[in-house]
């Protein structure tokens, strides 16, 4: 079977396209409620770093029925955007992201 983050990245990439998705990861945790979640991290090139705000507004919906499909537990996705540069960042500081 596929990677999960495989799945979404290429799903991701299809959605944001021209930006270039570099690297989709996803870590299961819980909402301050407790509730069961899955916290996506998506690594991107752009022009001027910039993407299209409709494609990301429409992404939760357009990922829906795939993340139903495989977090049949879960009860929503966040989704994290970043360039490497920022990514790179984040991986210095001293507390997991």
């Amino acid at each position: 079977m596929q990677d999960v983050n495989e799945i979404f990245k290429e799903l991701i990439q299809k959605q944001l396209y021209p930006a270039k998705i570099l690297e989709v990861t996803s870590e299961e945790n819980e909402d301050h409620d407790g509730d069961p979640v899955v916290d996506f991290h998506i690594i991107f090139e752009a022009e001027n770093d910039y993407i299209d705000t409709e494609k990301i507004v429409s992404l939760p919906r357009l990922l829906g029925p795939t993340f139903r499909e495989i977090y049949k537990d879960k009860l929503y996705a966040t989704y994290s955007y970043m360039t490497p540069e920022e990514a790179e960042y984040l991986r210095t500081l001293p507390f997991d992201y």
